[in-house]
């Protein structure tokens, strides 16, 4: 599958400041601005069925489908340049930890947005310049979403 868009985009607040490059994007038939994550070394989706289940006094299950299909997406970067790893950091900074998120669902098998939370970042790092002490690049670095 060729394609020019990349599998997880961040739409931007209307009113939020970013000096970084940005995309139109189409969310709910308005034009927002969005930011391409790198393509990821690798990118991993979950369904979710959130069910509420209990035990009747006879000793059966009894459950009903609280939320259905609630996406997950893992993505991970072999090796990042520091500054692109920064920017991607930037976008989930202070109360900023949900986004409206586009990317390749695989139920679906188109790409859809979804009002998501990041958890953990974690990045391990790769070289510093010995003379100036800057990180240079960041290597096994990984994010997920979760939609809310």
């Amino acid at each position: 599958m060729a394609t020019e868009k990349s599998l997880v985009t961040i739409i931007l607040n209307t009113d939020e400041p970013w000096s970084g490059g940005t995309v139109t994007i189409i969310d709910e038939g308005i034009e927002k601005r969005g930011v391409e994550l790198p393509e990821p070394s690798s990118y991993n989706s979950t369904l979710s069925t959130m069910v509420d289940t209990g035990t009747s006094v006879s000793g059966k299950t009894l459950g009903s489908v609280v939320r259905d299909s609630v996406a997950q997406i893992s993505l991970s970067w072999s090796y990042i340049e520091a500054p692109v790893w920064s920017m991607i950091n930037q976008l989930f900074k202070g109360n900023d930890f949900s986004r409206r998120v586009q990317f390749y669902d695989q139920m679906t098998g188109e790409f859809v947005i979804r009002e998501m939370s990041v958890s953990d970042r974690s990045g391990g790092m790769w070289r510093r310049d010995p003379i100036t002490g800057d990180v240079m690049g960041w290597t096994g670095c990984s994010l997920k979403f979760t939609e809310v």
